[in-house]
């Protein structure tokens, strides 16, 4: 059995970490933090787990212990099943007019009066991003392998590279001066664990970021996910998310982290909704998601359709509206108030548009 071990300020996260069927995630109790590894494998010996060997950051090796004696244990909160989360699909499309979605949410009239995201740092967790792109270069910092523990944060999929290029991409992204954050928790199939993301999402906390993109989702809750997300919106970071591919409503078929996070839906070329997007009043608003030209690996480029590609572009217009000193904290509102009335089936009934939204921000008192 293996655990992962998560430090989370004053208590700890606890996962097994393989993809495989019976995966936990386990919050210690606060008052009983444990920070040392040598007390953490002590108290696990008095529970009959007996340590044998640290196999690597954080990573133990256990055996003879039962996971109902974990959850009666004094020092645990609470146990929850791991379950495997997944890149938002999408498809790679034909495109004759690249970058059409940078002029319909206005973006390029934000850069000509001097905003393109300087000074802000978007953490994308995904399948990692390839820094070495002519399209990246110069715009990626040193990352994190929630994967393997390592800094090794490269991709391996192409979906984290196009959502990079997306927001920041040298002529192809909405806030071209911004900086990435590359967090890799996802495979090269665009397979995650829950226990994963929230140590993904952990880094990107400590590090102080102003955005979290998260172009990927699941069915399935979880409380440790959902206190995460809590914990980043209590550090002041916005945290915007895809609604998903499956043409439901949120409301009736909730998606996560969307339903707990700013969330995404797609739009169309012709300025309506996406056949293939989530909806809802659970969905905040929309963004151009079809046939949104990025990078991908092999510095080659690719248009790609979805919630994925909608989202960056959200996280792109907040970085711009962050570098003229929008405040985080209205900054959801303020892109919501600012949104092109489409009487769209989200909440704000618009897609998103820069200039808009930097027009409401001026206005606040």
């Amino acid at each position: 059995m293996f655990l992962w071990v998560l430090p989370y300020g004053v208590f700890l996260w606890v996962a097994q970490y393989a993809l495989a069927a019976d995966q936990f995630i386990v919050k210690m109790k606060p008052q009983n933090a444990l920070m040392a590894d040598d007390i953490f494998a002590w108290h696990y010996t008095q529970m009959r787990y007996r340590t044998v060997r640290v196999l690597a950051a954080g990573q133990f090796s256990l055996a003879n212990g039962s996971l109902d004696e974990l959850q009666a244990h004094p020092l645990v909160e609470y146990v929850e099943r791991d379950f495997e989360v997944f890149a938002v699909p999408t498809h790679i499309v034909v495109c004759d007019r690249p970058g059409w979605h940078i002029k319909r949410v206005d973006a390029d009239t934000l850069w000509k009066i001097g905003l393109y995201g300087d000074g802000v740092t978007v953490a994308i967790l995904d399948t990692g991003v390839d820094a070495s792109h002519r399209a990246l270069q110069g715009r990626v910092l040193p990352g994190y392998n929630s994967v393997d523990g390592s800094n090794q944060s490269d991709d391996d999929s192409g979906h984290g590279t196009h959502v990079a290029g997306t927001i920041v991409g040298r002529d192809i992204g909405i806030a071209p001066h911004a900086r990435i954050l590359p967090i890799k928790f996802l495979d090269k199939n665009g397979v995650g664990t829950a226990a994963r993301a929230i140590d993904a999402m952990y880094f990107a906390i400590k590090h102080h970021v102003s955005i979290i993109n998260n172009s990927w989702g699941s069915g399935t809750s979880s409380q440790a996910l959902l206190e995460m997300l809590t914990m980043a919106k209590n550090h002041g970071i916005l945290v915007f998310s895809a609604a998903g591919n499956t043409g439901s409503s949120n409301d009736t078929s909730p998606v996560y982290p969307a339903n707990a996070s700013f969330a995404v839906a797609a739009t169309s070329i012709e300025d309506t909704m996406l056949p293939s997007s989530n909806y809802g009043d659970s969905v905040h608003l929309a963004a151009p998601g079809e046939a949104i030209y990025s990078s991908v690996l092999h510095q080659k480029y690719a248009a790609m359709t979805g919630t994925s590609m909608a989202t960056p572009i959200v996280s792109g217009i907040a970085a711009l509206l962050i570098s003229a000193h929008a405040p985080l904290g209205k900054l959801g509102a303020i892109l919501k108030a600012g949104s092109e009335m489409r009487l769209l089936p989200v909440a704000s009934q618009g897609r998103v548009n820069a200039s808009s939204a930097l027009r409401v921000f001026s206005l606040l008192p």
